[in-house]
């Protein structure tokens, strides 16, 4: 196999790398997703807002986390280490040389991670054309969910641009998620979640959960639409919204700047999209009585159903300016589609640099199924659901158990309309449930607590 030509950065999203404080681990969510030697109470932000490298607090963010788990009613998360070992086996990258991941503390201001971003993807560029001998060498960035949101600030913020080649981000919120609405909302009623992760309230002041709130009309009041920073919620602080707002508002005035540089207009990097398909997503919030927010599934501010990944709407994930034709589509939930066969194989052939055929990945044309779930449920009955375009009486679904390894149960789906539902009888633990039709793969995880 031929040497790799350019460097490849690897970015996580939210919680996707691995934090440290003193030197001892605070953030590390393990093989069961249950937060082993975790003490999130450890995480409170003591400086929102500052862009000092440096706050000190004493955290540091010291790698990736290789495994399945999240922040229930924020961010699932499906681990890395399957991306990372195919794009190094699939291309013959070296790590420490032409590979190289980017952990960051992802509570903070993205604007933090990406002036990081700028100094450490130069001295690794500058490495590694010293040792390969090509001085032409570039980036390719591999982004996935925030992880995006940083590299996309890096290029057209920080002159980027000028050392990458191309950037892949993979269910990136570019204009934002209704799930950090639903998370910051919540704040001021806790339910399920907060008694599942003692403290779960101190990721509400993350600069970074505001950063994912959808930049486009969101909020529907009567008649009228709102973006969330143009009207009072309960548990979000109007002012950082706004700030939030001007984060995004920032990287699109940087591309707009750079479309009149004529270097710019001629090698700029390429971008290519992975969205997620198919699974239930909030897509607006309705306000109603006392300003309560219902946060809709079925419908965006438009009365349109786009669906997405679970977490990021199919709108999001592609960035203003662009056309579908840099996208690849993927029918997974967020917590999957890193790791998800088609992702892998459209990062595999378009790093490559192969001749290929984008119409092959998107599946738009083909069956449509998608898991139904909350991120939490109370011991005993669990309802599942799902739904398919094919009309099949029964489905199956593997639901196993991750935190001690216990073996997996097949659990029988029955048509009820236009979805499918099912109950299994499940004791406390991290849970990841399985759907495979005509090939394909929909997976998504929960957690389930008798507190």
């Amino acid at each position: 196999m031929a040497q790799f030509p350019d460097l490849v950065i690897f970015i996580p999203g939210i919680l996707g790398s691995v934090l440290a404080k003193d030197g001892k681990t605070v953030w590390d969510l393990s093989v069961t997703g249950l937060y082993r030697g975790t003490r999130l109470t450890e995480l409170h932000l003591d400086a929102p807002g500052s862009l000092d490298d440096d706050i000190g607090d004493g955290i540091t963010a010291v790698g990736v986390v290789d495994n399945i788990g999240g922040i229930p009613g924020l961010w699932k998360l499906g681990g890395y280490s399957r991306l990372r070992d195919k794009l190094i086996a699939d291309l013959g990258l070296q790590l420490g040389r032409n590979f190289r991941e980017f952990p960051y503390d992802w509570r903070r201001d993205n604007r933090v991670a990406s002036s990081r971003l700028s100094v450490k993807s130069r001295e690794w560029l500058s490495h590694w054309r010293d040792v390969s001998g090509n001085s032409e060498a570039k980036i390719w960035i591999v982004a996935h969910s925030m992880g995006g949101l940083v590299a996309r600030h890096f290029i057209e913020c920080l002159e980027g641009w000028k050392i990458v080649r191309s950037l892949t981000t993979i269910g990136t919120p570019h204009r934002g998620s209704g799930k950090a609405l639903d998370f910051l909302s919540a704040g001021s009623s806790p339910g399920l979640a907060d008694r599942l992760l003692p403290g779960l309230d101190i990721a509400r002041n993350f600069d970074s959960v505001y950063q994912l709130l959808p930049t486009y009309p969101f909020i529907i009041d009567g008649s009228e639409n709102y973006r969330i920073h143009e009207i009072s919620i309960a548990g979000v602080d109007q002012g950082r919204a706004t700030k939030a707002a001007d984060f995004h508002a920032e990287i699109e005035a940087g591309r707009l700047g750079n479309l009149q540089d004529g270097v710019y207009q001629m090698s700029s990097p390429r971008l290519s999209v992975v969205i997620g398909t198919d699974q239930s997503t909030y897509q607006c919030a309705i306000v109603g009585e006392a300003g309560r927010l219902t946060m809709m599934t079925n419908r965006d501010f438009q009365g349109n159903n786009v669906n997405g990944d679970g977490t990021v709407p199919r709108v999001s994930a592609m960035p203003r300016g662009y056309g579908e034709e840099i996208a690849t589509y993927v029918c997974n939930s967020h917590a999957a589609i890193a790791a998800d066969k088609v992702s892998l194989h459209h990062l595999r052939t378009y790093l490559s640099g192969a001749a290929i055929n984008l119409d092959a990945y998107r599946d738009e044309s083909r069956a449509k199924f998608g898991l139904d779930l909350e991120d939490c449920y109370d011991a005993g009955d669990v309802l599942i659901k799902a739904r398919s375009s094919i009309r099949e009486q029964k489905i199956g679904v593997v639901v196993e158990e991750l935190t001690n390894k216990v073996g997996p149960r097949k659990v029988t789906l029955y048509r009820n309309g236009e979805e499918y539902i099912g109950q299994v009888k499940l004791q406390s633990g991290f849970y990841q449930a399985t759907i495979e039709l005509l090939g394909r793969t929909v997976s998504d995880v929960f957690w389930v607590s008798d507190t």
